[in-house]
């Protein structure tokens, strides 16, 4: 056999040991010289060897912390699980609550619709209302205006009567003052009454002489005229009638003298007796409107 042929087959023994067992490097491979090519090969083959045990290394390592990552990972899936049911609950219950909110937003909805159906009912029955209570504003409002020109009247009365009652207190403030004149008044008027009784006492008195000096005067006319029956004669008829006649003018124009003096004495005192009664009368209905 050739030396390439004896080199092939001691290769083929080397990766045939590297293959059975890759964790066994300290193989005994045969003696080769260092510038041959089997050598570098078995060079080369232990390198590769040492690569696929440091690979080996880090595959057990990797698998080691895979299998920690897998009951880490088991760990947490199971509390994922714990979880995920506890999440499955809350969503059953939160689903039996929208379940039951779902109903109830549909029975609230019916019945928001049915108290909408009765609203619009009852707003059709405010609609009219509300035109029935505007046309009892609009009355209303003219009532106030009534009322206000009513109200303005009532003020211009109103002030016509504190006008008036002015006035009638003004009258009472002079009704007071003609009182008290009145009564000024009356005094003196008393008075002159006292003196006109007193004067009408002497007028009687004066008027009783005259009445006795008429008497006596027409008791002298009698008698007069009795002695003008008796004489005759026409001449001591004439002179006598003459004289008579004189004398009876006298007499009868003194007589009528007295009674007019008597009765312009007494109208002036009963004239200003009856002014002052009138004047009493009309002081007294001036307090009395006053005080009306």
């Amino acid at each position: 056999m050739s030396n390439s042929v004896r080199s092939r087959e001691k290769t083929k023994t080397i990766i045939r040991y590297v293959m059975q067992d890759a964790k066994d490097f300290t193989l005994q491979l045969p003696q080769f010289s260092k510038d041959s090519i089997e050598y570098k090969m078995c060079a080369k083959i232990t390198e590769l060897t040492q690569v696929i045990q440091l690979m080996h290394t880090r595959t057990e390592g990797n698998e080691h912390l895979l299998n920690l990552k897998e009951k880490e990972n088991r760990k947490i899936m199971e509390k994922l699980e714990k979880k995920i049911k506890s999440r499955d609950n809350i969503i059953k219950e939160l689903t039996d609550e929208l379940k039951k909110s779902d109903i109830e937003h549909r029975e609230a909805i019916n019945a928001l619709s049915n108290s909408l159906n009765i609203e619009k009912s009852s707003a059709e029955g405010i609609a009219r209302e509300r035109k029935k209570i505007s046309k009892q504003l609009l009355q209303t409002e003219r009532d106030l205006n009534l009322a206000k020109d009513d109200v303005c009247r009532a003020r211009i009365i109103i002030n016509e009567k504190d006008e008036i009652i002015k006035r009638f207190e003004l009258l009472h403030t002079g009704a007071k003052e003609h009182n008290e004149q009145l009564k000024k008044e009356i005094s003196v008027l008393r008075k002159e009454l006292s003196r006109s009784q007193t004067e009408a006492a002497g007028l009687r008195e004066d008027q009783t002489k005259l009445q006795s000096s008429f008497a006596a005067s027409e008791r002298r006319n009698n008698v007069l005229k009795g002695k003008l029956a008796q004489l005759q004669s026409p001449q001591s008829i004439r002179s006598h009638s003459a004289v008579l006649h004189a004398t009876h003018n006298n007499v009868t124009q003194s007589g009528r003298n007295t009674k007019a003096d008597l009765r312009s004495s007494q109208d002036e005192k009963l004239s200003m007796i009856v002014a002052g009664y009138e004047r009493k009368c009309l002081y007294r209905f001036f307090y009395i409107m006053a005080f009306y």
